[in-house]
């Protein structure tokens, strides 16, 4: 639930199939990709998760590839190297202080 003030965000970041990263603009609730704007080709298999920081221009990917990445958005590079996890991943999160990254694994742990 949003409190306080409506949601109206003008960009949605979207991870693919093809381990694309894809900035698309909203207008009149239509999606449309923003001209150039594949951000990065972030892993080495399916793309499954996709979380951004809370305060931050960043934000985190999470693969089958079993490794995880910290992106700044401005510059589209990798911050540090990817983390290698013990097992392909799920889906990702970044906490609300942006303190700790979690992520799903295949495994269920």
């Amino acid at each position: 639930m949003i409190c306080g003030g409506e949601f109206a965000p003008s960009k949605i970041i979207l991870g693919t199939q093809g381990n694309e990263i894809i900035e698309y603009q909203i207008s009149d609730n239509q999606l449309s990709v923003v001209e150039g704007r594949v951000l990065m080709n972030a892993h080495q298999n399916i793309l499954r998760g996709l979380a951004t920081h809370p305060t931050m221009s960043r934000f985190v990917t999470a693969s089958e590839d079993a490794t995880v990445s910290v992106w700044d958005y401005e510059s589209r590079v990798l911050i540090g190297k990817q983390v290698e996890l013990p097992a392909p991943s799920q889906t990702c999160a970044i906490s609300s202080d942006g303190d700790l990254i979690a992520c799903g694994l295949t495994t269920g742990w």
